[in-house]
């Protein structure tokens, strides 16, 4: 994500996140197959925090994935979303140092 966004100076963000953005409201037809998208997203972070708990590699501070999983989606996209905005990719390197350091 991050080598994306400074590929693109921090011009891009993520295609679903800014659909989701602007017709989430506007757009049933289109706000159900984004939910859809964010929902397998977060089943996918769940599932690679499993993983990494039962090797051992991840403490979690006491958290289980499936609590984890939208939480890191969310601070994801915002690092993104402010990313983007502020043309500057700070935002999305600090969320995902949080990571790192919260999940040991």
């Amino acid at each position: 994500m991050l080598a994306f966004c400074e590929a693109h100076e921090c011009r891009r963000g993520c295609f679903f996140g800014n659909l989701a953005l602007e017709l989430s409201d506007s757009s049933e037809e289109l706000r159900k197959p984004l939910s859809r998208f964010f929902s397998e997203l977060e089943a996918e972070v769940e599932s690679c925090l499993q993983e990494g708990k039962r090797r051992g590699e991840l403490l979690l501070q006491g958290l289980t994935p499936v609590e984890l999983a939208t939480p890191i989606v969310s601070l994801l996209q915002g690092g993104m979303l402010l990313t983007k905005t502020h043309k500057d990719s700070r935002a999305l390197r600090d969320s995902i140092k949080v990571l790192t350091v919260c999940m040991g």
